[in-house]
C-alpha cells in the first residue's frame, strides 16, 4: 500500500513537473514563434546589455496557450511557478522579471520577483496597459514585446534599483520639480521645432511635379524611454501628384535621474524568488 501511495505521488509530481516548459535560455524563449530570428536576436542583445549594467534578469516566454502546459493552473499560478522553477533572480536580489505572452489565449502577464513590494503591481499594470497591449491587439507582437520590455527596464527595474523602498516610479515621486519643468520645456521646444519643420514643408516644391504644397507628418513607432531612444516615421506627401517619401527618424531618450546608487538595491536573495506580484492584461 505504501508503495502504491509513493508511486502515485511520484507520478503526479513528475507529470506536473513536465507541464512546465523547459527554459531555452535566460533571455528570450519564443515557443509561439511571435518573433523573427533577427528580432529575437536583437531583443536578446538588449536584455544582455541591460543585465550587464544592472545585474537584473528579464526573461521573455511566449506560448500558444496555457492549456498546453498547465490547464489546471491560473495564469498567475503558472507565472509564479515558472518564475520559481526557472530561478529568475538577479545577482544580488530577487528583482527579476518574467514576461509571459500567450498567443491563442490573447493574454499576457508581467511577473515580478519577491523584492518588489505590492505597490509595484500598479506600475506593472501601467506598463502592460500602455506599452504591451496596444501593439499586441494589432497582432504586432514584435513591437509590443520590444517596447514593453524596454518599459519594464525604464519604469520598473531601474527605478526600483535606484530606490527599492519607493512606492512606484511616478513622475511626481522620481523627478524633482525642476527636472519636470526642464523636461517639459525641452520636449516643448523639440516638438515645436518638429511642427515648424512640418509646416514649412508646404513651401517646398514637390520633387516629382514641382508644385508647392507638400504635407509632412510624423508617426511614433516606438516611444522613447530613459534607456533607449524611440523611433518614428516621417512622411512627405504631395496632394497634387501623389508623391510619397517615408523615412525613419530617432526620438531622443527621456532623461533619467542619477542619485549615486550603484545600480543594486537592498533585498532578499536566494531561495524562491517569485513573489506572485505583477500584472496581467488581455489583448
Amino acid at each position: 500500500m505504501r508503495l502504491l501511495i509513493f508511486l502515485f505521488f511520484f507520478w503526479t509530481s513528475a507529470a506536473f513537473a513536465q507541464s512546465l516548459p523547459d527554459i531555452q535560455n535566460n533571455r528570450v524563449n519564443d515557443y509561439a514563434d511571435l518573433l523573427m530570428p533577427e528580432q529575437q536576436a536583437a531583443l536578446t542583445d538588449e536584455i544582455d546589455a541591460f543585465r550587464v549594467e544592472t545585474q537584473a534578469e528579464i526573461v521573455v516566454l511566449t506560448l500558444n496557450s496555457l492549456a498546453e502546459s498547465a490547464p489546471d493552473l491560473s495564469l498567475e499560478e503558472f507565472a509564479t511557478q515558472l518564475f520559481d522553477s526557472w530561478r529568475i533572480d538577479g545577482a544580488n536580489q530577487s528583482d527579476g522579471v518574467l514576461v509571459l505572452v500567450l498567443r491563442d489565449d490573447r493574454i499576457m502577464r508581467i511577473e515580478l520577483g519577491a523584492s518588489y513590494a505590492h505597490d509595484w503591481d500598479a506600475v506593472a499594470q501601467r506598463v502592460v496597459d500602455e506599452y504591451f497591449l496596444p501593439p499586441l491587439r494589432q497582432n504586432d507582437f514584435a513591437r509590443g514585446i520590444q517596447q514593453g520590455v524596454f518599459a519594464i527596464m525604464d519604469q520598473i527595474v531601474v527605478p526600483f534599483q535606484d530606490d527599492p523602498d519607493a512606492t512606484g516610479p511616478g513622475w511626481g515621486e522620481i523627478y524633482s520639480l525642476w527636472l519636470i519643468v526642464a523636461l517639459g520645456l525641452g520636449l516643448a521646444l523639440y516638438n515645436g521645432r518638429q511642427r515648424l519643420g512640418d509646416e514649412m514643408a508646404r513651401f517646398r516644391n514637390c520633387p516629382n511635379c514641382q508644385q508647392r504644397g507638400l504635407r509632412q507628418s510624423r508617426a511614433v513607432r516606438i516611444p522613447a524611454t530613459i534607456t533607449y531612444p524611440g523611433t518614428g516615421i516621417r512622411r512627405i506627401q504631395c496632394p497634387h501628384c501623389g508623391y510619397l517619401d517615408e523615412a525613419a527618424y530617432k526620438i531622443p531618450q527621456v532623461p533619467r535621474r542619477y542619485n549615486g546608487h550603484s545600480g543594486t538595491g537592498g533585498g532578499s536573495s536566494g531561495g524562491s524568488s517569485g513573489g506572485g506580484g505583477g500584472a496581467s492584461g488581455r489583448f
